[in-house]
């Protein structure tokens, strides 16, 4: 399970049209917060009321509030577009910090000029780790956030240094700086006074393109890696390094999520009906019945299709427990589950859509044929398989561009693609397992699939792939035996041959698994079907 808490903690969410207006202090009367006594001696900025001045603050400033408000209650990736940073670090902290707040008080507003407010606000935060853990009770402060009207729109602004140098007539800085060592001079989001706990990014329970590629591995928060063994194929785990492996059910699974301490799957034994176990192995539970696939777990429930009565994918959701099943779409597969909105598949044209859940709502994205898709805050990548490129558009459907030309078993995950690419090697062209940095260009070959061939032992037996195509091969090694539709060729020694076969990558945190059939496996296990680690050089794991 991947988890994301996104705490937001500074200024200025539910002020009033009256306190705006008339640049007066405001009391905890007109907004409410919580009754804890307030400990002014604690705050030490050099301004603690920012001068009034009797100008009407601009109505399009108070409307920007009230939308960044709205968006805010759905979550900071909403919210984040109404925000003015002066540099990509600071909007990352925004869009993962952990702090909360506790409670507040808006004290004053004021008018710079006609393109610039400034807000003062008392505010007491809990300050977290990075998994929700506090590490702190919680100290009163006072921060300075304002809202800005930046090349005719406006924006909210979290601290002095992202105001625009054009905007700062009749600014005085020196007042909006801190005195108090435990504040930054530039950074603190207020949650809204309704909201006086933590807002967390919806919890999930898989990670970047991981399902699109089977879902045949998945990490869990007990430190546990889940996956389908490729000896028997049942339900197993085991820590990243291998051992304290145990079985956790005898269930034929992909699509593995695991969340809340349940694993769920689609069982094939079951005719890809829905299940769950606890990671325990406990409290097996068959959850919707059907022929099920493309299976994301969320908060919110179960997103996933199932097949009608004339084998048409359809979209469904279904409370975790199963209970609840309800149909969404129509004629679609569920290609991701993101932030509220389902990307979809079409089953009966091709393209890409999205489907607004909230708003009840399904817009088209891209008319091709798509595999693979991922989602993040960046954007949709999506492989389009009838041009044999992966592409990646804004989350809004705009600046659709290419990636990548070329390539198989797409993984996008965490700012980096995952693919099977071709390369050369003295024996001639052979498979590899990539990763590319998108943010860098950077390219790293994971693995490079072996292009000979070998016996039942692992023994190579002196024939490349270039060879058997180009017919370059010892005759004596073996021979083409023709069937009555098809031939084969055949070791004149007697036995079977093999060649190495790679397959997806599953990104689990910073491991790195992928299902394949290697020779090195062969050699040491007597399998060549196997699971192996490729973070830190290559080690058969399953």
């Amino acid at each position: 399970m991947k988890k994301v808490y996104t705490f937001i903690i500074a200024a200025i969410l539910a002020v009033s049209c009256t306190a705006c207006t008339n640049n007066s202090n405001t009391s905890a009367e007109t907004l409410p917060m919580n009754e804890t006594p307030m400990d002014d001696a604690s705050l030490t900025p050099n301004t603690a009321n920012p001068k009034e001045n009797d100008l009407e603050i601009p109505e399009e400033a108070l409307l920007l509030v009230e939308t960044y408000i709205n968006a805010l209650r759905i979550g900071v990736h909403d919210a984040v577009k109404y925000v003015h940073f002066s540099d990509d670090i600071t909007k990352d902290f925004y869009l993962e910090s952990n702090d909360y707040l506790l409670d507040y008080r808006i004290e004053s507003s004021e008018l710079i000029n006609n393109d610039l407010v400034a807000f003062t606000i008392h505010s007491r935060t809990m300050v977290t780790d990075e998994t929700g853990q506090t590490r702190g009770e919680g100290t009163y402060m006072m921060v300075y956030n304002f809202v800005a009207r930046i090349d005719g729109d406006w924006y909210y602004i979290t601290g002095v240094r992202h105001i625009p140098e054009d905007l700062k007539d009749n600014f005085d800085e020196s007042k909006y700086k801190y005195d108090d060592p435990n504040i930054v001079n530039y950074e603190d989001v207020l949650l809204p006074n309704q909201i006086l706990s933590p807002v967390s990014v919806e919890r999930i329970g898989f990670e970047g393109g991981n399902i699109g590629a089977g879902g045949l591995v998945c990490g869990g928060d007990d430190g546990f890696i889940y996956f389908r063994s490729e000896n028997d194929w049942r339900l197993y785990r085991a820590k990243p390094d291998g051992s304290e492996r145990t079985k956790v059910c005898d269930c034929v699974g992909e699509n593995i999520n695991i969340l809340d301490g349940w694993v769920y799957f689609i069982n094939h034994f079951d005719d890809n009906a829905v299940y769950r176990v606890r990671t325990d192995g406990t409290a097996e539970t068959k959850l919707v019945e059907g022929y099920c696939g493309d299976l994301y777990v969320a908060d919110s429930g179960m997103y996933f299709d199932i097949r009608n009565e004339y084998n048409v994918a359809q979209v469904y959701h279904a409370d975790l427990d199963g209970g609840k099943l309800t149909k969404l779409i129509a004629d679609c597969y569920v290609a991701y589950y993101y932030n509220g909105k389902i990307y979809t598949k079409s089953a009966t044209a091709y393209n890409l859509g999205v489907y607004d859940i909230a708003a009840d709502e399904q817009i088209i994205l891209v008319q091709t044929y798509v595999h693979n898709v991922s989602v993040d805050e960046s954007g949709v990548y999506y492989w389009a398989v009838d041009k044999g490129e992966f592409h990646c558009l804004d989350l809004d459907g705009g600046n659709d561009r290419i990636i990548l030309r070329g390539g198989d078993f797409f993984n996008y995950t965490s700012g980096s693609l995952y693919y099977m690419g071709i390369s050369e090697n003295a024996n001639g062209p052979c498979h590899v397992t990539n990763r590319l940095n998108l943010e860098t260009g950077e390219i790293v070959t994971l693995y490079e699939e072996l292009n000979e061939f070998f016996d039942s032992h692992g023994n190579l037996i002196g024939v490349t792939y270039k060879q058997l195509e180009n017919e370059g091969y010892d005759p004596d090694i073996f021979e083409y035996v023709k069937g009555e539709r098809v031939g084969e060729y055949v070791l004149k020694s007697g036995g079977i041959f093999f060649n190495e076969y790679t397959n997806y990558i599953y990104v689990i945190g910073e491991h790195i698994f992928m299902c394949a059939g290697l020779r090195e496996s062969l050699i040491q296990k007597g399998s060549m079907d196997c699971l192996v680690r490729l973070d830190g050089g290559l080690i058969i794991w399953n």
